[in-house]
């Protein structure tokens, strides 16, 4: 891509932050925005496999993130995780609720 136009084009098809901006920006506009519940595990409004349940999405894991490597296997969290203490406090406000469940 050589040309202006499709620079822009570019950037406008993928966006010029990586997912770790675009999460600090949220949460550095909270105040102005009203955004609650940014913590891993805090939002869980997303509906679970089985009625009554509900989903917390506590990480995105990535293979071969940030870029890939031949002879390497890994996964690599596309945002940092939460210290075990500060997600531990969290999980106790869903005193209630189960969660374990891992996607492929």
């Amino acid at each position: 891509v050589t040309e202006e136009d499709d620079l822009q084009k570019l950037d406008d098809a993928l966006g010029v932050e990586d997912g770790l901006a675009r999460d600090y920006i949220k949460t550095a506009y909270s105040k102005f925005t009203g955004a609650k519940d940014l913590l891993p595990g805090e939002d869980c409004g997303e509906q679970g496999l089985v009625a009554g349940t509900s989903q917390c999405q506590l990480g995105i894991m990535q293979e071969d993130m940030p870029e890939p490597y031949e002879q390497e296997d890994f996964l690599c969290p596309v945002r940092p995780l939460l210290p075990a203490k500060k997600q531990i406090k969290i999980f106790r406000k869903k005193a209630k609720t189960g969660m374990l469940r891992m996607n492929a």
